[in-house]
C-alpha cells in the first residue's frame, strides 16, 4: 500500500483527525486499498456528521429549555403563597 504524500502516520486517530480537518486532499483517497469504498464512506461521513451534530445541539437546547421551565414552575409554586398573603394584607389596609 502506498503512503499518502502528506506523510501522515497510519494510526486510526491520526487519520480521523486528518480527514475531518480542512486539510483534506480528495486525491489522497486513491492511496488506499479500496479507493471507491473509502470515498463512499467519507461522503456518508460528511453527510451524516453535520446532521447528527445539529440533532445533538437541538436535543441539548430542548433539555436546557425543559430544565428552565421546571425551575420556573418550582419558583412560581414557592412565590404564589407569599404573593397571595401580600395581596390580602394590601387589600385589608385599603378597607
Amino acid at each position: 500500500m502506498d503512503t499518502p504524500p502528506s506523510g501522515r502516520s497510519d494510526t486510526g486517530v491520526d487519520k480521523i483527525t486528518y480527514y475531518t480537518s480542512a486539510c483534506l486532499q480528495y486525491e489522497e483517497f486513491n492511496f488506499t486499498r479500496l479507493p471507491s469504498l473509502t470515498k463512499a464512506v467519507y461522503v456518508a461521513f460528511a453527510v451524516f456528521v453535520p446532521i447528527l451534530l445539529l440533532n445533538m445541539l437541538i436535543a441539548m437546547m430542548a433539555n436546557t429549555y425543559q430544565q428552565i421551565i421546571r425551575r420556573a414552575e418550582k419558583q412560581w409554586k414557592r412565590q404564589v403563597p407569599s404573593l397571595s398573603s401580600h395581596v390580602s394584607v394590601v387589600c385589608c389596609k385599603l378597607n
